[in-house]
This record gives C-alpha cells, structure tokens and sequence, in this order.
C-alpha cells in the first residue's frame, strides 16, 4: 500500500479457516507480514494465483462449509442493518453492490425501493452497464484481493465523482501484532489475503485526496465534494474513528525554522526537525475518537521519540510509539478545528554525539505526505 518495510508476523495452514471448520491439515503454510508504516496485513501465498485457481481451490464446492452465511443470511441482514443509512436518499441514487455473490443484497435493497444492480467476478462477471454510481458497497470483499490498489481502482472507478464508497470488512484489531496469526479473521482457506486498519485507510485516502471515514467498522472513502443525495446519507453516519496523519512540509513549502531541507531517500521524501516545538497548523478534529499521528523515517538517536508530547489548547497528551509513527488519542464531543503541537527533546548534533558529520540540530526525520 505504501510500499514501505514489512515485518513478518506468523504463519497458519491453508485450511484455517474463519469458523475454524474441522478441515483436514494440509501442512502447506501460508505466512502473513503487515507493514511498519501503514499497518497493511497481508499474504504474498497468491499473489501469482489465476482466476481458475481460487474458483479450484477457494471457491469451490466446499467454500459454503469455511463460510456458511455465503448463501444470503449476510447479505440480507447486511441490507437490513444499513437501510436507515440510505433511507434520505432513496429514490434519489443509484447503488452498485460490488462483489455481492449472487445478488440477494441488491435484490433486498430493490424490494425496499432503491434501484440497486449487483455484480460480482465469480458469481456475476458481466460488468454493469448503467454506472457510473452515487453508491459502491462492497462487503466482504476487499481482503479477498491480493492487489488491494486494484480493488479500490475498480470500486472508485464505479463510483460518481460526487459519489461514496461504503466497505464492510473487519478492521485490524490494536493489539494484532501481539496475536498475529491466532486472529479468527486470517483465513486463507476463506480467501482472506488483505486486512487494513485506520491507518492503512488513511494513508491511502491521504494519497488519492479523499475523505476517510471510520463509522462503527465500516470503512466511507469519498472526495471532498458530494452530492446532496450522498451527504443526506453520510449524515447519518454516527462519528466513528478518525485518523490524523501530521506530515512535514512538501518541497514546495516553507520549512520555517523547525524544519530542515526538504529531502528524499529509499523510504520517501521527508524533512528533519529542527526544533523541540513542531507546529502543524490546524487540523479538523470530529466529535468522537481522534487517532493523530505522526509518521517518521527515524531519529537521531533510538531514545529520541520517547517523552515526545501532543498539544492542543490545554491538553497536553504523551505520544506512544506505534511502529515507525508517534500516535496520540484524543476524545472530544463536538467536532472543532485546532493547532496542533509536538513537543520533542530538544534536536542533537550528530557531529558532536560522534555519529557522522553532520552539524546540524536533528530530531525527527518527519515524513512529507
């Protein structure tokens, strides 16, 4: 997603599967990795797989045993759950259900008055000829898929420019690097090949120019600009989890005097800090749960990040590391807009600690996003 450094996790037998089905082992091991920058979690097990070998190996007869709500129960509970969302907007949108099986969440949809059309590559593969769409669903779709910046090509490429997309799928859990493989959701004999968390979406949302939504595990991507049939529905959208990436200014951009040069190496641009008091401006914040973080390459010494603070206003939070980023939560009732501050030891000289050449005051070597 990122293209950023892995760490291998674990490994489980092909046929673990997400209802832990008395399948016989297979003793071949498909290994997971998950990404230090963007928390990506995936397999390279079928990275090379043709189209007939998932439908041979995965999605055959036996699939219905690993995935038993495959036949509809899903599908229909899932359309039932999400119908107060798209009530404002009925007869106003059009809704594609990508990768909806055999249809039974389009045709629930239909029954209540919403010109729904379903499609699927197994089980529908004639593409839709009556997009583009305000609405792309996709539930239990996109960790099925080994190129996951395909997947969302194909799901936004479906999807108006005023448009939404609204994915279901289980959202890596906090503590993932600690049960890594035990996790009910690695499942390769479900197809299960790509998880994401707040991060990853965020990350990739950051890339495109669009708007991430959290809302109670569901995943919203839209651009900035919707139309009102689409706001009425994203309205309401309770406020779930939101994400702040804080970044470094780009080349084009004033350093100031806490930065350094903007700079570019193997893990992307970036910029080092030159100061203990890092100013990133104002920042949107939503009524609920705030994630902010702030990415890095790395630091001038291994105990650098440590006693790192976030401020805002009167709040003045530690900053826990979390891979290769700082990260900071923050709970607030109303939405509101904030300067946002991280305080940081003060920079060091590497020339004078005996590390290199280099005379300049160093913290953070910050990521340009």
């Amino acid at each position: 997603m990122c293209h950023q450094d892995t760490l291998k996790i674990g490994g489980v037998d092909f046929n673990k599967s997400c209802n832990a089905y008395p399948l016989p082992r297979t003793n071949i091991l498909v290994e997971y990795y998950m990404c230090e920058t963007c928390d990506f979690f995936f397999t390279d097990f079928f990275d090379d797989w043709s189209h007939s070998e998932f439908s041979q190996f995965i999605y055959n007869d036996d699939y219905i045993k690993v995935d038993p709500d495959y036949t509809g129960s899903r599908a229909l509970l899932t359309a039932d759950s999400l119908l107060h969302n798209l009530e404002p907007a009925r007869g106003h949108v059009n809704i594609l259900d990508y990768g909806g099986g055999e249809g039974l969440f389009a045709a629930q949809l239909r029954s209540y008055g919403f010109d729904a059309t379903s499609y699927d590559p197994f089980a529908q593969p004639e593409h839709p000829d009556n997009g583009p769409f305000d609405i792309v669903t996709a539930f239990e779709v996109i960790e099925h898929d080994v190129r996951p910046k395909n997947i969302f090509a194909a799901l936004l490429g479906q999807m108006k420019e005023d448009g939404c997309l609204i994915i279901g799928q289980s959202m890596l859990p906090e503590d993932i690097r600690d049960i890594g493989c035990t996790w009910w959701y690695v499942a390769p004999r479900n197809g299960h090949v790509s998880f994401y968390s707040h991060r990853t979406m965020e990350y990739y949302a950051r890339e495109r120019g669009l708007v991430y939504r959290n809302v109670h595990g569901l995943f919203v991507l839209h651009r900035p600009a919707v139309s009102e049939a689409v706001r009425s529905v994203l309205d309401t959208m309770a406020p779930g989890i939101s994400v702040t990436l804080l970044s470094a200014p780009g080349a084009a951009e004033g350093g100031g005097l806490s930065w350094h040069d903007y700079e570019e190496g193997a893990g992307g641009a970036f910029r080092w800090s030159g100061s203990a008091i890092l100013n990133f401006g104002a920042q949107w914040l939503q009524a609920g749960t705030n994630i902010i973080e702030l990415p890095y390459l790395m630091a001038v010494q291994d105990d650098f990040a440590r006693g790192c603070r976030l401020q805002m206003g009167d709040m003045d939070l530690p900053m826990e590391r979390k891979g290769s980023a700082l990260r900071a939560t923050i709970v607030l009732e109303e939405a509101r807009v904030a300067e946002i501050l991280v305080q940081t030891p003060q920079p060091r000289i590497p020339a004078v600690l005996g590390l290199n050449p280099d005379q300049r005051p160093l913290g953070l070597a910050v990521r340009c996003l």
